[in-house]
C-alpha cells in the first residue's frame, strides 16, 4: 500500500480500496469508493462519494455520505460536506453519469 494519503487513493483511478478518515475525536473510519465527481464546467470541485464501512450513528446502512477534496499549494484535505444542495447536486450528477453508462 505505501504512504499514499486517502486523496492519493481517491484521485486514482487503479486504486479502488478502502479509506480511513479520521473524525474530530481522532477515531479511524473506514469508506468503501463509490464515485469522484467533478462539479462546474472547470472541475475545480471534485466531490467523492463514500459509503461508510464502519457504522456511524445516524447514517443508514445503505447510505453514503459526500465529500469535499480541498486542494491549496501546501496541502490537500477531505472535508464532509453538509450543505443539502450541494449533496443533491452531486448524487444527481452521479445518477446522470450512471445513465449514461447503461
Amino acid at each position: 500500500m505505501g504512504n499514499k494519503s486517502v486523496i492519493d487513493i481517491i484521485l486514482d483511478e487503479d486504486d479502488n480500496q478502502n479509506v480511513f478518515i479520521k473524525d474530530e475525536k481522532g477515531i479511524d473510519f473506514e469508506f468503501e469508493q463509490v464515485a469522484l465527481i467533478p462539479i462546474d464546467e472547470d472541475q475545480e470541485n471534485m466531490y467523492v462519494i463514500l459509503h461508510p464501512v464502519t457504522k456511524i450513528d445516524g447514517v443508514e446502512d445503505d447510505e453514503a455520505l459526500v465529500f469535499v477534496i480541498k486542494e491549496d499549494e501546501d496541502e490537500s484535505s477531505i472535508e464532509l460536506v453538509k450543505d443539502e444542495k450541494i449533496i443533491k447536486r452531486v448524487f444527481d450528477e452521479y445518477y446522470d453519469l450512471l445513465d449514461k453508462q447503461s
